[in-house]
């Protein structure tokens, strides 16, 4: 496949007159979100808008899709409801930690920070910010809901759903109830391990000695985190591969006949093959992070898979 095949498609994107509202929206959306990072001098600007934006985008795509091919609004609704769904659950986790708060920031930032040396030299860390933390970040929360307009609008799919969307739907739902099992289960630890270090003498009744001892250890490893180093990170990620697959559900026909890498992979998987990069690189930042705060953790990393629940040889440390 030659660059221009693969650029095509998004050449035609632009040049669509109603798609290219929304890449318009979108350039204003991270104008908005880079601006108030200078102002504020807060780098978790998009982070706010994480679980918002994508439902957003989904429905006014199912919107615009049935002026012109109302036939095949039934797909692209379920997709819209799903993402609705991940984005209300998003939303509530984020909520419940503070993150709407203007002035809660992620804690990486501090280290991304270190990185750049700045505010030494300010002017790489500017640049990096409007490039990937305003643009970048804002064309991905577009480009992950894009298979609800690919849906609306390819000339091989079918209106009819058939037993390939069904099990999408399940596979969405399933690690929907993975992530927020695994959110759920990490909010209980934090919240009771902080709860014991601001209040050390008062909890000594409160929680059992082998409570104390999974918060002097300082990070989870039971329940899902006993077999994956972040199952929600995992849910996350094989969410929107489900979403992608819908994009190939809806050709099912077509794919029958004329399967191949270049159908099996089509432009919408863009924004899926993103978050999936950028998961690699945050999470090895938030490794290192949680490595230099806790020594046992490096042995929990070595013998616990980092995404895929597996079975595992590690066996906790008795901590001091």
């Amino acid at each position: 496949m030659s660059i221009y095949e693969i650029l095509s498609p998004y050449v035609d994107l632009w040049l669509d007159p109603v798609f290219s509202n929304f890449l318009i929206a979108c350039g204003i959306l991270s104008l908005i979100c880079w601006l108030a990072t200078v102002i504020t001098d807060n780098y978790s600007q998009v982070d706010r808008l994480w679980s918002i934006i994508p439902a957003v985008y989904a429905w006014f795509f199912v919107y615009f899709g049935y002026q012109t091919n109302p036939e095949r609004c039934t797909r692209s609704i379920i997709m819209a409801i799903l993402v609705t769904l991940w984005g209300a659950r998003l939303t509530f986790n984020f909520w419940r930690k503070d993150g709407y708060n203007l002035k809660t920031e992620d804690y990486r930032w501090i280290y991304v920070r270190k990185m750049f040396f700045y505010p030494e030299y300010k002017i790489p860390y500017h640049i990096f910010n409007f490039v990937f933390t305003a643009v970048l970040q804002n064309i991905l929360l577009m480009f992950l809901v894009v298979p609800v307009w690919f849906v609306q609008t390819n000339a091989n799919v079918q209106s009819n759903l058939n037993e390939f969307d069904y099990l999408n739907m399940g596979l969405f739902l399933g690690f929907l109830l993975i992530e927020t099992i695994a959110d759920q289960q990490q909010w209980n630890y934090q919240t009771k391990k902080y709860d014991w270090k601001d209040n050390k003498e008062k909890s000594k009744t409160k929680y059992s000695q082998s409570e104390i001892e999974e918060f002097k250890r300082g990070f989870l490893i039971k329940g899902l985190f006993k077999y994956s180093r972040h199952p929600n990170f995992w849910a996350e990620q094989s969410i929107w591969w489900v979403v992608y697959s819908f994009t190939l559900s809806s050709q099912l026909a077509f794919l029958k006949t004329n399967f191949s890498i270049e159908t099996l992979f089509n432009y919408t998987c863009f924004g899926t093959v993103f978050l999936t990069s950028l998961f690699q690189g945050s999470t090895i930042l938030t490794e290192w992070i949680t490595a230099k705060k806790y020594p046992e953790y490096k042995d929990y990393s070595a013998r616990v898979s980092r995404f895929i629940p597996w079975f595992t040889t590690y066996e906790p440390s008795k901590t001091k």
